[in-house]
């Protein structure tokens, strides 16, 4: 405000706030001065939360010009206009300096009253809008790193499963050729386990002993054998 005495009168309404209360007050006396007053404390991270600005000002910038330069600076500030102009343009203020929620009207001559009444319930909701806003960046932090654990488990997953896939097709590959190898082979193969019994008979074995595969798996060879060793075996076709 550009009057030394309404700004003294602040000064004395606020220092007068019931007990447990405090607040900084920075006085102006023009827009221009305001506004860097503001930027100053923006940049040392110490924001006012509500701004009360005449808008009728004789010399410089009005009050309106303070508002949306302020607005720029910290959309959580609210902003009270205060005039004693009755044809004032409410609604050309409104459309410059949003939003609505933010912005409010005190007409002169004001009271003490109405002064600390909207210092105590602007200041206590900038503090609780802060507060939701520090929660939720918090919220914010965690969903971030439980999505990022979840995308590293995901990709994880999809690495190792595309591994085992790998795995699984030259598992099935091999598998693939060795029985073809075997079975379309021209020799008869037999293969038994230790007990020496029948798990696998290949056609040319089939032939050989004249024998379905069906009738020799799962029975005893019934030929001696010796592990490590060679053995003959006569076939009387």
């Amino acid at each position: 405000d550009d009057e030394p005495q309404l700004l003294l009168l602040y000064g004395q309404i606020l220092r007068g706030a019931p007990a447990g209360t405090r607040f900084d007050l920075t006085c102006c006396t023009r827009a221009e001065e305001a506004v860097e007053v503001f930027r100053g404390a923006m940049d040392e991270s110490r924001p006012f939360s509500v701004a009360f600005l005449d808008i009728r000002m004789p010399e410089g910038r009005d009050g309106v010009w303070a508002a949306e330069e302020i607005r720029k600076l910290d959309p959580s500030t609210g902003i009270v206009m205060v005039t004693g102009d009755v044809d004032a343009n409410l609604d050309e203020v409104e459309r410059r300096v949003p939003p609505p929620d933010k912005l409010f009207y005190l007409a002169k001559p004001f009271n003490a009253k109405e002064i600390r009444q909207f210092s105590l319930a602007l200041c206590a909701r900038w503090e609780a809008e802060k507060e939701v806003d520090r929660v939720y960046s918090h919220l914010e932090t965690m969903v971030d790193e439980r999505t990022a654990a979840l995308v590293a488990a995901n990709e994880h997953l999809t690495a190792e499963a595309a591994s085992r896939l790998a795995a699984e097709k030259t598992l099935r590959l091999s598998q693939e050729n060795f029985r073809s190898m075997i079975v379309e082979n021209a020799d008869g193969l037999v293969i038994f386990d230790r007990e020496q019994v029948v798990r696998f008979v290949n056609p040319a074995a089939e032939m050989l002993f004249h024998r379905r595969a069906e009738e020799l798996i799962g029975t005893p060879l019934g030929y001696p054998l010796v592990v490590g060793g060679t053995t003959e075996l006569d076939i009387v076709q």
